[in-house]
């Protein structure tokens, strides 16, 4: 769902690229922040398995995907078209729930945050408009806390893995006078799902950012 809806809004920005005038240009510091909503591509067949492989007979997984995401960056334009952003990234919590047979329950809250570094390309289109995609490499630390009843026993109440992967993203980006903006934009992060596998997490937000 995640990758479909960044493709929706590069598309949209290729629509609105195709009649776009020069804006003025931003070059230089600065730093922003942005809150939004996260989804994550967690496969509840994966945790079924899992779960038979330790003597369920039988197992029915649910997961709430959605969570509240929001990251601080700072960055530095050596030209109106291109930037190299550093950030700080927290895409929320999600949850898992399963019941087994022999009767059990498992309950997991997974989070992810971590670190990134972008480069950022900018085509401006009006003035103060301009519209952005990025591709950046990131280390994300997912921690995981489980909980069980019944004929489920958790041997590791709780548990962290980190790996080193990508993220991508495009949005649009307006400058007020005095340095002041304001971003909107969707992104998909590659992320850790336990030790061996990896999930893919996106996040639409909107922030401002200021320019020195």
């Amino acid at each position: 769902m995640s990758i479909r809806i960044v493709s929706a809004l590069a598309l949209l920005v290729v629509g609105m690229a195709a009649g776009a005038s020069h804006a003025l240009a931003q070059t230089g510091f600065y730093v922003g922040g942005n809150i939004g909503v996260s989804r994550a591509d967690i496969d509840a067949s994966e945790a079924n398995q899992d779960l038979l492989s330790l003597g369920a007979t039988s197992a029915s997984t649910t997961v709430d995907q959605s969570g509240t995401g929001f990251k601080g960056y700072g960055g530095y334009s050596f030209t109106p078209n291109l930037a190299v952003e550093f950030g700080y990234f927290d895409l929320g919590k999600f949850t898992v729930d399963s019941t087994v047979s022999p009767p059990g329950t498992a309950h997991a809250d997974l989070k992810f945050k971590g670190f990134n570094v972008d480069v950022v390309g900018s085509l401006p289109v009006g003035t103060g408009f301009s519209l952005f995609g990025r591709v950046g490499v990131i280390h994300t630390k997912q921690d995981v806390t489980v909980s069980s009843t019944g004929s489920l026993v958790t041997l590791t109440p709780s548990d962290s893995f980190s790996k080193t992967s990508w993220k991508a993203g495009i949005g649009v980006e307006y400058m007020f006078s005095g340095g002041l903006g304001i971003r909107a934009e969707g992104e998909i992060y590659n992320v850790p799902d336990g030790s061996e596998d990896k999930a893919n997490v996106g996040l639409l937000s909107v922030g401002l950012l200021y320019r020195f």
